[in-house]
C-alpha cells in the first residue's frame, strides 16, 4: 500500500556521498531556500547517544565500557572501531533501523506540514535501507574528500581507513541508478565557490 506523499507531488531527495563530501552543504541548500524538510542521519545518531536509553544500553552491550554517565562515549567508541574495523559494521546494524525509522516518520511531517518535500541527508544511504523513500538521489563529490576529512577534530590517517573502508566508492553509489530505477541519481562536484556547489544542485533537483 502507497503512503500519500508517494501519491503526490511531494519530493524525497536523498544526498549522500563520502566523508567530507559537501552533503550538508547541498542538504542546508533546499532546506533554506526551497521550503523543504531536513533528515540528518547524523544529527539522529548523536541525539541517540546521547540521550536515548535503548540505543546507549544496545551499544554498551555490544561495546562494553563505551557509556560514561548514562550516555555512549562517542571517543570511546571511536577507538573502539579504529582498533576494530568489523566493530563498525555492528554499530551500524544497531542504528541502520533507528535511521531508516526515523527518516520515514520525518519524511511523513514535512509532508503533513505542508512543506515541498524533504531532504534526506544520510551518508549510507542504500546501506541503512532508506534509499526506497527517495524520489531522486544527489551524490555529493570532491577530489578533496580527504582533505578536508583530515581537518576535522580527532581525525587519523587509521581512523580514515577504517570508516572509509565502508563506505561505497563513487562508482559504486553510480552504479544504484541501474539497481534502482525508480528514481534518478546526480552527481554534485561540491568543488568550487558555494554559490557554484548551490547551482549544480538546484539543476539536479529540477531534473529529478
Amino acid at each position: 500500500m502507497k503512503r500519500s506523499w508517494e501519491e503526490s507531488d511531494f519530493k524525497v531527495i536523498g544526498v549522500t556521498g563520502g566523508m567530507a563530501s559537501g552533503k550538508s552543504h547541498i542538504s542546508k541548500h533546499f532546506y533554506r531556500n526551497y521550503n523543504y524538510g531536513l533528515f540528518n542521519a547524523d544529527k539522529l545518531v548523536h541525539i541517540l547517544m546521547a540521550t536515548d536509553p535503548e540505543t546507549i544500553a544496545a551499544i554498551e552491550f555490544a561495546f562494553p565500557g563505551s557509556t560514561v554517565n548514562r550516555r555512549t562515549d562517542r571517543d570511546i567508541l571511536s577507538d573502539i572501531v579504529t582498533k576494530d574495523p568489523s566493530a563498525l559494521q555492528t554499530l551500524e546494524k544497531i542504528l541502520h533501523p533507528y535511521i531508516k525509522y526515523m527518516a520515514e516518520y520525518s519524511i511523513e511531517q514535512a509532508y503533513s506540514s505542508g512543506k515541498k518535500g524533504i531532504v534526506l541527508d544520510i551518508p549510507l544511504l542504500y546501506e541503512s535501507g532508506a534509499d526506497k523513500y527517495c524520489k531522486a538521489v544527489i551524490v555529493a563529490h570532491t577530489v578533496h574528500e580527504k582533505e578536508r576529512a583530515m581537518k576535522r577534530p580527532g581525525m587519523t590517517e587509521e581512523k580514515w581507513q577504517v570508516l572509509t573502508a565502508r563506505q561505497d566508492t563513487l562508482e559504486q553509489r553510480l552504479e544504484h541508478s541501474h539497481k534502482h530505477p525508480k528514481h534518478p541519481v546526480f552527481l554534485v562536484d561540491t568543488d568550487g565557490s558555494k554559490e557554484t556547489v548551490k547551482e549544480r544542485s538546484t539543476t539536479s533537483w529540477r531534473n529529478g
